[in-house]
C-alpha cells in the first residue's frame, strides 16, 4: 500500500478526528508555530501511539507564512525521497485536504473531504 504523508498546519487547523490516521500506511507531521504552547490531548495521544510514524515539527521563527514555508520544504523533501510512492497531503482548512493531483511524476492523489 502507498504511504500517505499528512502534513498538518496546526496554527490554522486543529483536527478533531486525527485517530483515523493511526494506520500503518499513514505518516503524520504536525507543524506547530512558535506561539503555540499546547496541542489537544487527542492529537498528542494519537501521535504518541503512532510512534515513529508521526512527529511534531516546531517552527521557531515567527513571521507571516513561516509555517507554510516549512511545510512546502517538507513536501519537496518527501517528493525527492519517495518520488514514486509518496502521496503527500496537507490539511489546509476545516473541510478540505490538499494533495497532489494525478500526474506522470507520481501516484494519483486527490483532494478529498477530511474525516
Amino acid at each position: 500500500m502507498r504511504t500517505n504523508y499528512v502534513l498538518i498546519d496546526y496554527e490554522n487547523v486543529q483536527p478533531t478526528a486525527i485517530s483515523v490516521l493511526d494506520a500503518e500506511h499513514f505518516r503524520v507531521h504536525v507543524f506547530v508555530g512558535p506561539g503555540q504552547s499546547r496541542v489537544s490531548f487527542e492529537i498528542a495521544s494519537t501521535l504518541q501511539r503512532m510512534g515513529p510514524r508521526a512527529e511534531y515539527i516546531r517552527v521557531s521563527a515567527p513571521g507571516k507564512n513561516a509555517l507554510d514555508f516549512h511545510i512546502a520544504f517538507q513536501l519537496g523533501q518527501l517528493a525527492l525521497r519517495e518520488p514514486d510512492r509518496a502521496c503527500p497531503s496537507r490539511w489546509r482548512s476545516a473541510r478540505r485536504w490538499w494533495s497532489r493531483t494525478s500526474s506522470s511524476a507520481g501516484p494519483p492523489c486527490r483532494e478529498a473531504s477530511r474525516p
